[in-house]
């Protein structure tokens, strides 16, 4: 994840996008200097709040990246 961040860098640090992530990936994406919304662990129900935004069209583009 961190590797895709940077390549695309400019794109992702548009005013108009804003990252949202959860557990290690959005510490490590803060650690590479990216803002990022956290969410709860996925183990804790991030990915549902993930999901609940997407059905309420509150996110538009969805990236899913796994850590293993």
């Amino acid at each position: 994840m961190i590797q895709f961040l940077i390549k695309n860098r400019i794109a992702l640090e548009h005013d108009k996008v804003q990252l949202i992530a959860t557990g290690i990936l959005e510490r490590n994406a803060e650690k590479s200097g990216f803002k990022v919304k956290k969410m709860l662990a996925c183990l804790m129900g991030g990915d549902a709040q993930i999901a609940s935004k997407v059905a309420a069209g509150k996110i538009n583009v969805v990236f899913m990246f796994t850590d293993h």
